[in-house]
């Protein structure tokens, strides 16, 4: 049988409850780091043993949280959706490939609709590649004004360049 102080440093008696789970992300809110949150449970507890989950549970748990989140897909369509509450003139569109993440984006705003239909007969576009994490396409359709200025029209966001995807 084991000793009651040490059954936290057993596996199967090791966990990150919801109030230390609470505690945990208050102290990383005021800038603590892991290592330091541990010396503090250490601390409140009287000692190492104690504790009830090891510094790599506090990893582990924060890990999850992250994961357990929107993803930046899901962000940014959210935000998009925000956006047209404010602006009627919003717009976008996506795709979704076959394990249902976001292919390709392409939106505008009001003002930008209206630039275009002012100054739209010449368009230029730039796709840069490899600037993003997800070594995507960031296309932005502008042109420049009679007052020497960049009008952007609209932007994009693709997975694969290719000329299927521009028409």
């Amino acid at each position: 049988m084991l000793d009651a102080r040490f059954r936290g440093l057993s596996w199967s008696h090791r966990a990150v409850n919801e109030g230390d789970l609470h505690q945990i992300n208050s102290m990383r809110k005021a800038g603590l780091r892991v290592p330091t949150i541990f010396h503090a449970f250490a601390n409140q507890s009287g000692g190492f043993e104690t504790v009830g989950f090891e510094i790599k549970d506090i990893y582990n748990a924060i890990e999850k949280q992250r994961r357990a989140g929107a993803t930046d897909a899901e962000a940014a369509l959210k935000f998009l959706g925000i956006l047209r509450t404010t602006d009627c003139g919003m717009f976008w569109k996506y795709s979704l490939d076959g394990d249902k993440r976001l292919e390709n984006l392409f939106w505008w705003d009001g003002t930008s609709s209206y630039d275009y239909s002012v100054f739209g007969d010449v368009l230029d576009f730039d796709a840069t590649y490899g600037r993003n994490k997800y070594k995507c396409h960031l296309v932005i359709f502008s042109r420049v004004d009679h007052h020497i200025r960049t009008v952007v029209f609209g932007c994009a966001i693709l997975s694969n360049e290719s000329e299927g995807r521009y028409v």
